[in-house]
């Protein structure tokens, strides 16, 4: 067992590494997340022959929000194949890899970055229909990182912005494909 803050881990920690190559799983945590709540899953997918990565993703996690939101989400793929290619290198590491596919899992923000890196787009404009439509229903989406009521208020200023033009005369910030 091994404690991390709240949470007890079954875990084996430095168990010595099998002589053949595994499968590597890079696992994207949503956003504000961490790599705890998908232990089980991570867990078992190691029982199952493969090796997991699960990188905390810089400023949209439990400790950092600051970049929560659109930013990350064009960030993360980005990361994601940062791990891939550090862990390709490390002497400890390239060895036990067979690289020639790499899976990549995720939920909410972690799925919208596995998306991204199969060939999925995203655009901000469907994220503030979304919000324009469900701001109350999924308020931990559409206001992560607004803490104040005046960041509430300015977010939703931009939703409310957007909510009755159409499309063509919008700005291409929010129609880019990412």
């Amino acid at each position: 067992p091994l404690s991390v803050g709240a949470f007890t881990l079954n875990v084996a920690l430095n168990a010595p590494p099998k002589a053949q190559r595994h499968r590597l799983i890079v696992m994207s945590h949503g956003t504000g997340g961490s790599p705890v709540p998908d232990h089980d899953l991570a867990a078992a997918l190691a029982r199952a022959g493969f090796v997991v990565a699960q990188p905390l993703h810089e400023g949209d996690n439990y400790r950092d929000s600051r970049l929560a939101g659109p930013d990350s989400m064009a960030r993360r793929p980005s990361e994601v194949v940062r791990v891939i290619d550090a862990l390709s290198r490390d002497p400890q590491w390239s060895s036990r890899l067979q690289l020639d596919r790499v899976g990549v899992h995720g939920m909410s923000a972690g799925g919208v970055t596995g998306l991204s890196l199969a060939g999925g787009q995203w655009r901000l404009l469907n994220l503030t229909q979304h919000c324009n439509a469900q701001a109350q229903a999924d308020e931990a989406f559409c206001f992560q990182g607004a803490q104040t009521p005046e960041k509430r208020a300015e977010r939703q200023a931009r939703f409310d912005r957007a909510a009755h033009w159409p499309e063509f005369v919008l700005p291409a910030e929010l129609k880019t494909l990412h």
